[in-house]
């Protein structure tokens, strides 16, 4: 029986084994026996190749959506990948008095809300 989800939508690392889904080379059940469910898993690899791939493709500048998903480890990993980071107007007005919370230029903050789609 296949999986009943699109695996294209998963990591290029993910495999499926003995031990069941693997992403970077790491079990996800030992994972969430580990940390405990629900749980976020993301493979670093394959954020850091996808930002580069978005760097490449979009020269003059991109920015990652903040909506989508932000914590300190996803704002370092695109903040040194050379993207800029898209925030909502509140988000943009209380990271810009503050942007070493991420270690982020405050001007590479950029308002999402403007081109909010």
């Amino acid at each position: 029986m296949g999986p009943s989800f699109p695996t294209e939508l998963l990591p290029s690392s993910a495999r499926s084994s003995e031990l069941g889904l693997v992403v970077g080379g790491v079990p996800v059940a030992a994972l969430a026996a580990e940390h405990g469910t629900p749980l976020i898993v993301y493979d670093e690899d394959h954020l850091r190749q996808r930002c580069a791939d978005v760097r490449r493709a979009f020269p003059d500048g991109a920015s990652y959506a903040a909506k989508a998903f932000l914590c300190r480890s996803v704002a370092r990993l695109v903040h040194e990948a050379g993207l800029g980071i898209d925030v909502d107007e509140k988000r943009l007005e209380e990271e810009s008095k503050r942007p070493q919370t991420y270690r982020w230029p405050g001007s590479r903050l950029r308002d999402g809300s403007i081109a909010d789609y």
